[in-house]
């Protein structure tokens, strides 16, 4: 099978990453993989083929001919069987082009997130319905997101639940224990991740653990809005911007606690790769996180916005003691391992791939 991959662009982001382990996969399992990035990025995807760097400008994605033209000529030259388009702009992007050239390869869409959050408007949603109807085919990463998008699409289209997957070599050790309690978010600043509600949780927990840091790993559109509440913030000095990092978790200390205090999800990578790399996570109960973390039994989970609970769970997470501790990420870890591996993920794609494309 041909198959072209479409990203955003190239950036440490979870779903270009698990992109490109997905194509890294099906590459090794005999077929012809391209992956194509659209807007401007100078982050080194993890994948061994061929790599395609459009360079689009994300300002002229409303109307970008060129950028059609020059994708038709790649799919022209390739000849794919299917498109997938992994979130972002890249459904637009693709859906356009294919209209444009009437090109007759399958399109995909992997929908990570919410579709609900972004139609706001009548426009909004006469705009996306109009991507919808022009797709053959979705793979959403929960049962939460894959409700969430069915509202949106006719009853005859193709939609699969098939969750993310880790490439598990790509984990090979964690930094040392620290000396202090160290919690850490792993997501790109925006509104959905609810880093202000991170820095009001923290702010209880330092009270009780004063030698304690909170570390924000990730870029995005509202990081200098935090950056400027951190500033006003008397205990300032505990809290660290570490920026993107394309391996977090070499970063993180063993003892740290990872949070994911978010408004809206869809499957976060970030959970399963906490799990895998034994790091124990507090979150709230939001969209497809409870299919894969059980409060007490693999993580622990609050109630969505429920900032008293979250803070409490977060003090449990670190008074555990050390026989809990580890039952708890064993059972993390064989969450993972049992069910969110790449190479099983990539099996599931290409069963869906194959009965797609005939």
């Amino acid at each position: 099978m041909r198959i072209i991959q479409l990203v955003q662009k190239n950036q440490a982001r979870g779903a270009e990453i698990f992109t490109a382990w997905l194509s890294e996969e099906l590459k090794d399992l005999g077929h012809q993989v391209l992956l194509v990035s659209l807007f401007e990025g100078n982050f080194e995807l993890p994948f061994s083929g061929k790599l395609i760097r459009l360079n689009r400008k994300k300002e002229n994605r409303f109307w970008d001919y060129k950028g059609w033209k020059k994708f038709n000529e790649i799919v022209q030259d390739f000849k794919p069987d299917l498109v997938q388009a992994n979130g972002g702009d890249t459904l637009k992007f693709a859906v356009v082009s294919k209209k444009l050239f009437r090109e007759s390869y399958k399109l995909v869409f992997n929908n990570g997130g919410l579709v609900s959050t972004y139609m706001t408007s009548l426009a909004h949603r006469v705009f996306n319905r109009f991507l919808f109807r022009n797709t053959d085919a979705f793979v959403s990463v929960s049962k939460y997101t894959k409700k969430d998008l069915d509202q949106f699409l006719e009853a005859n289209k193709k939609h699969k639940i098939i969750p993310i997957g880790l490439q598990i070599s790509f984990f090979d050790h964690l930094a040392n224990k620290s000396s202090f309690p160290v919690i850490v978010q792993i997501a790109g600043f925006t509104h959905e991740k609810n880093h202000q509600g991170s820095l009001r949780i923290f702010a209880r927990f330092q009270e009780k653990y004063p030698a304690s840091q909170l570390w924000f790993i990730g870029d995005g559109p509202e990081k200098a809005t935090i950056e400027r509440e951190v500033e006003k913030i008397e205990f300032k000095s505990q809290i660290k911007f570490l920026g993107s990092l394309s391996q977090p978790f070499n970063r993180i200390p063993e003892n740290a606690i990872l949070i994911l205090p978010s408004i809206s999800e869809g499957l976060p990578a970030v959970l399963l790769e906490a799990f895998f790399a034994r790091i124990p996570v507090v979150a709230y109960g939001v969209g497809g996180i409870p299919e894969v973390l059980v409060d007490r039994e693999n993580g622990f989970l609050a109630s969505p916005n429920d900032e008293k609970q979250f803070y409490e769970a977060l003090e449990q997470c670190f008074q555990m003691d050390e026989v809990t501790k580890k039952s708890l990420l064993d059972r993390a870890q064989k969450t993972v391992i049992e069910n969110y591996t790449i190479a099983q993920v990539a099996k599931k794609y290409l069963g869906f791939h194959s009965e797609l494309c005939g």
